[in-house]
């Protein structure tokens, strides 16, 4: 049996990858990123997740953030490698957004990654109970 090593880091995803991960280091990412404004975890302007939400996913402050992420993924992650990251389609609102319903969060996602040099390769879709989630998040769409 092979020895198992794990350590875990408290600090920001990109300085600590830059700081403590060699290139080409790492077999596989399972992630969870932030969705757009959807959730806040911190105050901080470097947050992911603090940066804005816009019509145009592709081109929005968070897909630019992003691109920082994937650069910094793609470099420690191994050739032939997967990168797993689990996402939602976000809502848009009339007076966000200028109409009601979904934005396109998932396809944005892809753009960024394979701009960043990954594959898609695929996607697993998880179900839930849409009158469940409507209650939950008093949702009107």
């Amino acid at each position: 049996m092979n020895d198992v090593r794990c350590e875990i880091w408290n600090q920001d995803c990109i300085a600590g990858m830059g700081e403590r991960l060699g290139p080409e280091s790492v077999d596989l990412v399972v992630t969870s990123i932030p969705f757009e404004e959807l959730f806040t975890y911190s105050g901080k302007p470097e947050d992911v997740g603090n940066n804005g939400s816009s019509l145009d996913i592709r081109a929005g402050r968070f897909a630019l953030n992003m691109r920082f992420v994937v650069d910094a993924a793609f470099r420690v992650l191994k050739p032939g490698s997967n990168f797993c990251c689990h996402i939602q389609q976000l809502l848009a609102y009339k007076v966000q957004h200028g109409f009601m319903g979904r934005r396109d969060f998932r396809g944005a996602m892809i753009d960024v990654f394979g701009a960043g040099g990954f594959k898609y390769v695929g996607e697993v879709a998880i179900g839930k109970n849409p009158q469940a989630m409507a209650q939950k998040l008093k949702l009107h769409s």
